[in-house]
């Protein structure tokens, strides 16, 4: 054994002597647990986002239901107030085409009777009722002129309070038909009545039947009606008045059936 080996061995005593390695320059590990700590803040911060990205769609879905809701309401209470405004509207055109027609029948008549009234009933009534034919002449060319007014009859039915029952069918001169269905052809549709043309039903009117009741607006009818109010108006209208007015009125139904 060389000098300079027996020296060391002295110095390092019982120790055995062995090369020097840069591994045992190296400081001690640390456990892998320990380096993966740091990252659990960032599984935090996106375990939170996706909780909110959840409330968000959550919130985006409740509020495009509600949107959905609310715009299905408005809908049914625009299509409701729509309609009140339009019944309205057609209620006011109604009383002012009936105005048009047949107030200024009723005026001449009246006219009639008021200058001719120290005239002798005979002849007084004669002139009425030629006022009256005068009137019926005017409204028949009125009404050829105007094929809406049929649609102004049915808006009448529609806006009265008379029920015609169940399964109504609209009767209506074929040359009416086409006005009556473009005005009211979707609110008839709504109620479930039918429309189909008779050539019976005189144009400017209508007929309503049902399982239950009839509804009569024809021309001739809403006339009877019109010329019953003037003749009750004349000096000394008694039976031969009433009598004229029921044997018309069976005349016209005969004629209609």
């Amino acid at each position: 054994m060389s000098s300079t080996r027996r020296d060391l061995e002295l110095i390092g005593g019982a120790s055995p002597w062995r090369h020097w390695e840069m591994d045992s320059l190296d400081k001690p590990r640390q456990p892998r647990s320990a380096a993966v700590q740091p990252e659990q803040p960032a599984a935090a911060e996106a375990s939170a986002q996706r909780a909110a990205l959840a409330q968000d769609k959550a919130f985006k879905k409740a509020r495009a239901d509600g949107l959905r809701e609310g715009r299905e309401e408005g809908r049914k209470a625009g299509y409701e107030a729509g309609l009140a405004e339009g019944r309205a509207a057609a209620q006011a055109e109604l009383e002012q085409r009936s105005k048009e027609l047949l107030q200024p029948i009723g005026e001449l008549a009246e006219e009639f009777s008021h200058a001719l009234g120290h005239m002798s009933e005979e002849v007084t009534g004669q002139l009425v009722e030629l006022a009256l034919a005068i009137g019926q002449s005017m409204a028949l060319e009125c009404i050829e002129e105007h094929p809406e007014i049929a649609t102004i009859a049915v808006r009448s039915i529609l806006e009265s309070e008379v029920a015609p029952g169940s399964h109504p069918q609209l009767l209506l001169n074929p040359v009416d038909i086409d006005a009556v269905r473009s005005a009211l052809g979707d609110e008839l549709a709504v109620l479930g009545w039918q429309i189909k043309p008779d050539e019976r039903v005189s144009r400017g009117g209508c007929l309503v039947k049902s399982e239950l009741s009839q509804i009569d607006a024809t021309w001739e009818s809403r006339w009877r009606t019109l010329t019953a109010k003037v003749r009750r108006r004349q000096p000394g209208a008694g039976q031969d008045t009433a009598d004229k007015d029921t044997s018309g009125k069976d005349d016209a139904g005969e004629s209609e059936a």
